[in-house]
């Protein structure tokens, strides 16, 4: 039978958590949850392969209190690890096929991931909004992949929350992705780009077809919480001065040249040089200029990730070329739903992160993308702004400098459109939810 929407549902969340530093991730755990909310209200959530231990976190989402279990999967040498992939590989095989009740019960007392493993009633996969993909090389979308077919091995309906799907590079790549989409029981697109990608890659195919819906960006949902500290309160001062207040979001992975470090997404000028000559700008057009880090690495590993220290960098290079003090950094430490309402006090964003840019769209900032990737154009066509976004490895310098000073100064007209798109938007993501099939208990 179909089980009911008020029943106590348990989902396991893959590919999103609230630990990572990435604050786009963050956007993507608080915003799924909220919308599978939408859906079962009554639903607990378990954040798989996330973290190194098993812990429990206390989060206050909407109106709901939610003790979420963190359950880690190890991909590391020690392969005994009762949480190792190959562990719970050959667990769930053995989980799968021997349906008896006094092995599952023995199983459980021997390895304790089983006990919340069994819980689970389904399993959502948002795949960290766009790493469903080759894009940020092989080895992510293997372990991402693997992820993915272990909760297939023990049985648990797969849900594909809304994400961007490919490109993908490798043909066997592809065929992975196929293999995982063909098992899913729902398969969310976030934007109209990625609906009709899916309907070509399984052309022919009905039965899979059907399973195809298009669902805003979670990103969206996504509550500002405000903030009163010096920072804010030298925002509010100009503003009442009657001067804009510019936010620019720099991308440490881009600042980096990519993981690569030798231009990894093709942008056919200089990252650094480029938002150095935007900041400029926007201090010539009278701007107080804010530079916005969204992603915090926890570890030196990710380094190359920093946003924090890639503004920095850009904030002394800028400061001495313009001898300017009109700019500043959010440093915070502020979360998630803080930087989302420091976003929102921005007359005018420029971001290279993408859900740097979804904070500010849906709290009607206007707002210019900086693509190194398809997944821009597609979220930002949803909130009926697709001309904002700027193809940084097809775009010149000095064209990308020329369409931020038109938008900038359209930002007024840019403001009322996305006043009357908005609302609409936000809505059809959680009519979005509702409407995900149910499953079988």
């Amino acid at each position: 039978m179909t089980l009911p929407s008020d029943k106590t549902v348990w989902v396991g969340l893959l590919g999103a958590s609230f630990d990572t530093g990435n604050y786009g991730v963050s956007a993507l755990a608080e915003g799924a949850v909220r919308g599978l909310l939408e859906k079962w209200p009554n639903a607990n959530f378990i954040l798989l392969a996330s973290g190194r231990s098993v812990r429990k976190e206390v989060r206050t989402i909407g109106t709901r209190t939610l003790e979420i279990v963190n359950l880690p999967v190890r991909f590391c040498r020690q392969i005994f690890l009762k949480n190792h992939f190959v562990v719970l590989l050959l667990e769930g095989i053995f989980w799968r096929f021997l349906k008896i009740r006094r092995y599952r019960a023995w199983a459980q007392r021997r390895n304790p991931y089983l006990e919340q493993i069994a819980r689970l009633d389904l399993v959502a996969d948002i795949t960290g909004g766009d790493s469903f993909s080759d894009l940020y090389g092989w080895k992510r979308f293997l372990q991402g992949a693997l992820t993915k077919w272990l909760w297939l091995v023990y049985g648990k309906p797969l849900y594909f929350l809304p994400q961007t799907y490919g490109p993908f590079q490798r043909k066997w790549v592809l065929w992975t992705a196929r293999g995982l989409l063909k098992r899913a029981s729902v398969i969310c697109s976030r934007d109209r780009q990625g609906e009709e990608f899916l309907r070509r890659v399984f052309a022919g195919r009905t039965e899979i077809q059907k399973k195809i819906r298009v669902i805003p960006d979670v990103g969206f949902l996504l509550e500002p919480h405000p903030v009163e500290d010096s920072l804010s309160e030298t925002i509010r001062r100009w503003k009442d001065q009657g001067r804009p207040a510019a936010g620019l979001n720099i991308s440490g992975l881009l600042y980096h040249g990519g993981y690569t470090g030798r231009n990894m997404f093709g942008l056919c000028e200089d990252y650094p040089a480029l938002v150095c000559e935007i900041a400029a700008l926007l201090v010539k057009q009278g701007c107080l200029v804010l530079f916005i880090p969204h992603v915090f690495p926890p570890s030196k590993v990710y380094q190359a990730e920093d946003d924090l220290e890639a503004c920095r960098q850009i904030y002394q290079r800028v400061k001495q070329e313009t001898n300017d003090s009109s700019l500043s950094i959010a440093e915070g430490p502020y979360s998630p739903n803080q930087m989302k309402y420091m976003i929102g006090q921005c007359d005018f964003f420029v971001g290279s992160r993408m859900h740097s840019c979804i904070a500010a769209l849906s709290q009607t900032v206007p707002s210019v993308g900086l693509a190194y990737s398809d997944k821009f154009l597609g979220v930002f066509e949803s909130a009926g702004q697709g001309e904002c976004v700027i193809d940084v490895r097809k775009t010149r310098k000095e064209d990308v400098l020329c369409r931020v000073g038109a938008f900038y100064r359209s930002r007024s007209s840019i403001r009322a459109q996305l006043q009357k798109t908005i609302p609409s938007l936000l809505e059809s993501v959680r009519d979005g939810f509702r409407g995900l099939p149910g499953f079988r208990g």
